[in-house]
């Protein structure tokens, strides 16, 4: 997720946690921080992240400079009912949030909507050859229109439709 003045927040999404990683970009570390908080607390929510999040933030070398992050941290996340807790940030910059889960992350439900893209296309790809052994012809397109076969060309890739109707 882009920053303004080319700062980055990086969402890496795994089995047992979510890691977000700030880059300064061309910014300095604090400027960078102070911007990433509300853009933070905004991705988060609208990904519905649950779980552990770390984040790893930029050099936050002195108590005060990790007091004002850690409390800016909090303000942004005063509203989200889903925060269960924000530990306090440590030397090295890492926060570590736990945020109550709601329903799928975005990050599942693309998955979820990929596998059953995925399941779809491959029901589509037993129909044809169904189709195929079924007529008894070694090519279905005598059967199938050229729409039908673009249609599901589309939703399976080309190569699997043009292997189907040249076995």
């Amino acid at each position: 997720v882009e920053l303004s003045g080319g700062a980055w927040l990086l969402f890496e999404p795994g089995e047992t946690l979510t890691a977000v990683d700030l880059n300064s970009g061309s910014l300095a570390f604090d400027q960078a921080n102070r911007l990433a908080i509300p853009k933070l607390a905004e991705q988060i929510r609208q990904r519905n992240i649950a779980g552990l999040i770390i984040l790893d933030a930029l050099q936050l070398a002195t108590k005060p400079e990790r007091a004002a992050f850690d409390k800016s941290l909090r303000q942004a996340f005063h509203d989200d009912p889903c925060i269960q807790e924000i530990a306090p940030i440590n030397p090295q910059g890492i926060v570590i949030l736990q945020r109550r889960r709601l329903g799928l992350s975005m990050n599942e439900a693309l998955e979820a909507t990929r596998y059953q893209q995925a399941s779809d296309a491959s029901k589509a790809l037993d129909s044809l050859a169904h189709l195929k052994r079924q007529a008894g012809l070694g090519d279905p397109r005598g059967l199938l229109s050229r729409t039908l076969l673009e249609m599901i060309a589309d939703k399976v890739g080309v190569e699997p439709i043009r292997e189907l109707l040249h076995d």
